[in-house]
């Protein structure tokens, strides 16, 4: 079977990583804008789609623009049209394949980054992709296996390591957890994420400075960064730093997605605790 070159990349660029829902999606001017923009792309596509029904690079960059806009249905019309025409470009299926992952459909998914995997067989982001719904549906050793082949083929893939060490962690490998983000961030300072999990590790050997620290550097990537702020509050209290605990417990709540998880009403009662521990008078116990 013949192999092309990765000729379609809007969105096979899209990295499918664990992180999503870290950050909240921005909003406001700029959110409408893209919107009409992708709108206009789609229109754009569409006619030219009517002029040459047999375009399967246009199919597949309109199932981009729809799944840009959160259609998932629509784009992967779009991309089993393109694979129809055109059934040999990885890309198509990878695409394809990420569309059925944000639906939950992971069977699907596993099929075609699969597929996609075959077609090019030197791509790292299929096996990665894999990594991401291994990780997902708790299948931890496939996932290593998927970010190691993945690292294999790109050994400067950054997001590689850090979601390899989220395998790692949950099959209870701590200390190949933290290699791997400690090289993720190596690679890529930017991944807030891996500070993050790498902080968590050092909160849990007690190493509560390192932890701060980590916290610290992922709050300073992404200021809405919820998860982080707890990390940090409790390794502030385990230090006696109590008013910056407090302070990050209230910029967890402040900035939580889901207001009634429990996570939210343990941070809330912790705030009631650090409150009046902080109106005693000195020495406090």
């Amino acid at each position: 079977m013949r192999k092309k070159t990765r000729l379609f990349q809007f969105l096979s660029l899209i990295l499918v990583l664990l992180f999503a829902g870290c950050h909240r999606s921005e909003e406001g001017e700029k959110g409408p804008l893209v919107s009409r923009q992708l709108e206009k792309e789609i229109s754009r596509l569409t006619k030219a789609i009517a002029k040459n029904p047999n375009d399967a690079a246009a199919f597949n960059n309109r199932g981009s623009a729809n799944y840009s806009l959160g259609k998932y249905w629509e784009a992967i019309e779009d991309y089993t049209r393109a694979i129809e025409l055109d059934p040999d470009v990885s890309d198509f299926y990878n695409n394809r394949g990420i569309a059925y992952r944000s639906l939950g459909l992971y069977d699907r998914a596993v099929y075609d980054y699969t597929k996609a995997a075959e077609l090019n067989p030197e791509d790292p982001l299929p096996h990665y992709n894999l990594g991401s719904i291994y990780n997902l549906t708790g299948l931890f050793n496939e996932a290593v296996e998927a970010y190691s082949r993945a690292i294999s083929l790109n050994p400067t893939y950054a997001e590689a390591y850090a979601n390899r060490g989220i395998a790692f962690k949950n099959l209870g490998e701590e200390d190949k957890a933290l290699a791997d983000y400690t090289m993720a961030l190596e690679l890529n300072p930017g991944l807030a994420i891996a500070y993050n999990n790498r902080g968590s590790i050092y909160y849990r050997r007690g190493q509560y400075q390192e932890a701060v620290a980590d916290f610290s550097k992922a709050i300073k990537i992404h200021p809405e960064f919820a998860l982080a702020y707890s990390g940090r509050a409790f390794a502030y209290e385990k230090l006696g730093q109590l008013q910056e605990a407090l302070e990050d417990f209230r910029s967890f709540v402040r900035h939580a997605a889901t207001p009634e998880a429990p996570e939210v009403l343990q941070a809330q009662e912790k705030i009631k605790e650090l409150e009046k521990k902080l109106k005693q008078p000195w020495p406090r116990p």
